[in-house]
């Protein structure tokens, strides 16, 4: 979900001490959501949320045959699946269920609930871009299924300032 990569991405920017510190906010203190909407709003922030460019410039480069398309919510939802369909596209025969295991998650920050005003605003800039993308995925059921969850989520956010 763009929204949630995007908040994502500017917790743990933020949260880095250098950064607190060229900001001149202590330790304990936390960045406002103006501070959250400025970190988000920059172009490359902006452009690691553009998954149908993401998918274009891929599809430019490779045949349609040579791409795999996984979305986080597989690795989550169905992590053993995941890693057999990738290894099964990448013709890997012989490999063991036991890579999927993981006792904890590797970078996890402590997941805090995205603000209400900064995920309204996020949820207005990348609906569209969800809508388009919904296009993109079509075909595969369970891709098409998760982007239609993230409109849903972001329509959500933006009627009924839900925000988990």
């Amino acid at each position: 979900d763009p929204v949630d990569r995007a908040y994502s991405a500017a917790r743990m920017h933020l949260t880095k001490a250098e950064v607190r510190k060229d900001a001149g906010v202590e330790k304990g203190c936390e960045f406002s959501v103006e501070d959250y909407i400025a970190f988000c709003d920059q172009p490359w922030v902006r452009r690691r949320g553009d998954y149908l460019a993401m998918l274009a410039n891929w599809r430019h480069c490779f045949p349609h045959e040579q791409l795999f398309i996984g979305f986080l919510e597989d690795i989550r939802l169905r992590p053993s699946e995941f890693l057999a369909e990738v290894c099964r596209f990448l013709d890997i025969s012989h490999w063991t269920e036991s890579l999927c295991v993981r006792q904890r998650p590797v970078n996890a920050g402590d997941n805090p609930a995205i603000p209400r005003e900064l995920a309204q605003y996020l949820a207005r800039s990348y609906l569209q871009d969800e809508r388009t993308l919904l296009g993109a995925v079509s075909e595969n059921e369970r891709h098409r299924g998760y982007v239609e969850g993230w409109i849903r989520h972001a329509e959500s956010v933006l009627t009924d300032g839900e925000t988990a």
